[in-house]
């Protein structure tokens, strides 16, 4: 399998238009596609009729932090959280203090970065790092949904908490 397929995950949460278009349904900007083009968040594309997440196992950011630098003071105080990011986000806030991961995905060609790190192994960090809590945070998080589902499911199933930053 090459590197370019293994990036490639299929997404949900999309709709065929055609036998070539589809619609993305993640967000509500319901992005129409026709083959070769990628959504406003520019981690979501068609590629001969279906949509691709290219952000499944590409994780831009890991951090471990106290879950109070997310702005949970009430929650789970004083533990800590597995925080993760893909690049890509479906808004262009000028005040992004992620711009350069957010952002960098933007126009047909754009650029795909981040660690190959699959939901298990997210998990598995986390829980090295005794970690209670997995936060997607720093882009937004919508857009690498499929990520975020199958690592939560995971991560609940060994006792870790989910949040979203959004």
């Amino acid at each position: 399998m090459s590197e370019k397929e293994r990036c490639m995950h299929e997404a949900m949460l999309y709709h065929k238009l055609t036998p070539e278009d589809v619609r993305c349904d993640l967000c509500w900007h319901r992005c129409r596609l026709k083959p070769g083009r990628r959504g406003r968040c520019g981690v979501r594309g068609n590629i001969g009729g279906t949509l691709y997440t290219f952000v499944f196992d590409r994780v831009a950011s890991l951090t471990v932090e106290p879950i109070e630098k997310h702005a949970f003071f009430h929650f789970r105080p004083g533990t800590y959280a597995l925080a993760l990011a893909t690049v890509g986000c479906n808004w262009r806030c000028r005040y992004c203090a992620s711009h350069a991961l957010s952002q960098m995905p933007k126009g047909p060609r754009g650029r795909i970065i981040g660690r190959r790190l699959p939901p298990e192994e997210i998990v598995k960090t986390a829980l090295t790092h005794r970690c209670h809590n997995l936060v997607y945070t720093y882009t937004e998080p919508t857009v690498f949904f499929e990520l975020m589902l199958e690592t939560a499911r995971l991560g609940s199933a060994h006792g870790l908490r989910n949040l979203m930053v959004t």
